[in-house]
């Protein structure tokens, strides 16, 4: 189908429809999703949804209750999927597969974060506090808004709006060779609580369980000693070769970790890092550690001191 509309099925009728799934439909327009409000899961393969330039500049925001979505085989642009992501404020469950368009990803936080030096200088932080237009935010200080994005990234970067910080808990990313995990991007202050924020996926305080499938430049951009993930973390599975990864040190701050399947990622992977969550953490599942076989190589000294 190139359109899914109200002529070929009455959205106006489907408001207690829980599960949905569309398949190759380029156009599914936002105006018509927003009536399905029992909505629960939403499945979109070769599909899209496709917001108008009035949806996107109304002050209107709609939400449905999608707890669940999945998205594969998406051709459209990760500004249209950040939109959506927007309009889904119980979402708990999130898969992206076979998305080649979308080439960065990060997360929208609430307060300003910086990586470098923090901004000391009182009018500098009262100038950027006054400034409410995106326009005047995104050149003079490098901060952009949620959904204000650079012209050139529109089609590339997906953002996740602040509020799946505590809504999300699960994430599955499969067969995206492109995706590269970005720094956290503050939105515009919306209350005067504080939000916590940091590099990668640190602010989704509520993810659990987080799969990464042959997305080998995922964290092309790490950099340690930094941890990429949230410490609520219980459950990661990695399966594919990952760009610049050597070690475990990403994984240092997962505390409450019970559960790591390293699958096929390579020779150059290996355990350092790991034998703290082992010691002191709660890793107690070590299910599978396969096609990596140098992932153990150097312990045998460490267990060797132990036993002295």
């Amino acid at each position: 189908l190139n359109g899914l509309d109200d002529k070929i099925l009455a959205f106006y009728n489907l408001t207690q429809l829980q599960n949905l799934e569309v398949s190759n439909c380029k156009h599914l327009a936002a105006s018509h999703l927003q009536m399905l409000t029992s909505l629960k899961i939403l499945r979109l393969d070769s599909s899209s949804v496709v917001f108008h330039l009035s949806e996107s500049l109304s002050d209107y925001k709609w939400q449905v209750p999608v707890e669940y979505l999945s998205i594969s085989s998406y051709h459209g642009s990760g500004k249209a999927l950040s939109q959506l992501l927007s309009h889904l404020p119980k979402l708990s469950e999130l898969s992206l597969r076979d998305c080649n368009k979308i080439t960065r990803m990060c997360i929208a936080v609430e307060q300003q974060q910086t990586t470098a030096v923090e901004l000391e200088d009182t009018q500098a932080v009262e100038s950027i506090q006054q400034q409410q237009v995106a326009e005047d935010l995104v050149e003079e200080e490098g901060v952009v808004p949620q959904l204000a994005m650079d012209q050139e990234d529109d089609d590339g970067m997906l953002i996740f709006p602040a509020h799946l910080s505590n809504s999300l808990q699960r994430l599955d990313l499969s067969s995206c060779p492109e995706l590269i995990l970005d720094v956290a991007r503050p939105v515009l202050p919306t209350s005067h609580e504080e939000g916590t924020g940091g590099w990668g996926l640190q602010s989704l305080h509520s993810l659990q369980i987080l799969h990464i499938w042959h997305c080998p430049k995922f964290l092309s951009t790490y950099n340690a000693p930094g941890c990429p993930f949230p410490s609520s973390l219980q459950c990661l599975k990695i399966s594919g070769c990952m760009e610049g990864v050597q070690t475990l040190d990403f994984i240092s701050n997962l505390n409450f970790l019970t559960e790591l399947h390293i699958e096929d990622c390579g020779e150059d992977l290996r355990c350092e890092g790991l034998w703290p969550l082992l010691t002191q953490g709660q890793l107690s599942e070590l299910i599978r550690v396969y096609g990596t076989p140098r992932f153990f190589a150097g312990l045998d000294p460490i267990l060797g001191g132990l036993q002295d």
